[in-house]
């Protein structure tokens, strides 16, 4: 082998050296990336002035709605289509409330640091009793499974608790 020949060869292992590296931090840039923009959701509830459920996109990234259920003493609603409250407010013997509502789609995005108002329970008027909010604070609880834009893996919070 001539001197030409080892510089040759010795070129070719260096290149191939480089490449491997290259891949190895391509792949260990791609985990850091899915990781930095993972998704986190939380339903915040308040007490001020009726009862209030905020679904809350707290994790770095957005979070991709797979499916949404309303629970009421564990018998759950998956995926509601048209406004469910009356029946649910009505099946808990709940009157003289006024509330408003938002049910997450199926395949929606939601961005970090936002959050919508899923449920809003306030007095229709003075004489409605007061332990209405109990009533339905007691019996309501909602879940929700997402994913982030990057991965498979399916992430599930039940109304204070990661599920």
């Amino acid at each position: 082998m001539d001197n030409s020949d080892y510089i040759a060869l010795g070129s070719a292992v260096i290149a191939l050296a480089a490449f491997g590296v290259a891949i190895w931090q391509g792949h260990i840039s791609r985990q850091h990336n899915i990781l930095s923009v993972r998704p986190r959701f939380h339903i915040d509830k308040s007490y001020i002035e009726g009862l209030h459920y905020r679904l809350e996109s707290q994790g770095l990234g957005p979070g991709v709605v797979r499916e949404f259920a309303i629970l009421v003493n564990e018998q759950e609603i998956t995926d509601p289509t048209e406004d469910p409250w009356p029946d649910i407010f009505k099946a808990l013997g709940v009157h003289g409330i006024n509330y408003d509502f938002h049910i997450p789609a199926v395949g929606s995005t939601h961005a970090p640091n936002t959050s919508r108002q899923l449920l809003s329970v306030t007095f229709a008027n003075i004489s409605t009793d007061p332990n209405v909010i109990e009533t339905i604070d007691q019996a309501i609880n909602f879940r929700i499974k997402f994913k982030s834009l990057y991965e498979n893996e399916m992430f599930s919070y039940k109304g204070g608790e990661d599920a």
